[in-house]
């Protein structure tokens, strides 16, 4: 019955109300439709076909039993639902993920959070950023996706170094 009351009551009564917008407020509107390469690294197809193959192949990893897809899997938003992930020496996906016995790998430090648009790390309110200098990983410890690439390979609780 409010509702029926609320949908007739006179629109031009009403007021428009302006928020105030703190200057500090970062207000993002949709992503670019292309992304930016480094100067010294410029994107070409075969690169883009060569990173979605690696992406998935476990060749990389010290014991090849992991891919980058491991951790970071389409299905689960290219992201991993444990609060620490468990990387080399382990069977199962998701949440069923267990290390394999014997084991003498630790458990990761961090979990493995989503992967999506990380090309556009560091952008600002202008939509402008540097691939050169993006900040990769929640600790800051890449300073680029060309640089971010290699460090689970060498850690190795990760990709077994």
């Amino acid at each position: 019955m409010l509702f029926v009351f609320w949908s007739c009551k006179d629109k031009a009564s009403e007021k428009t109300i302006a928020l105030p917008v703190d200057k500090d407020t970062i207000i993002f509107s949709a992503l670019p439709r292309t992304v930016k390469s480094p100067v010294n690294n410029p994107l070409t197809k075969d690169k883009i076909a060569l990173g979605k193959l690696l992406f998935y192949d476990p060749i990389l990893s010290g014991s090849k039993d992991v891919a980058c897809a491991t951790c970071h899997h389409p299905s689960t938003g290219y992201a991993e639902f444990l609060d620490v992930s468990i990387g080399t020496n382990a069977k199962g996906f998701g949440t069923k993920k267990e290390f394999n016995t014997p084991n003498s790998i630790p458990f990761v430090k961090r979990n493995a959070h989503t992967i999506l648009n990380i090309a556009f790390n560091g952008m600002g309110q202008d939509l402008e950023y540097n691939p050169e200098s993006s900040p990769m990983f929640l600790n800051l410890r890449a300073k680029s996706l060309e640089e971010q690439a290699l460090l689970p390979i060498k850690t190795l609780e990760e990709m077994r170094g």
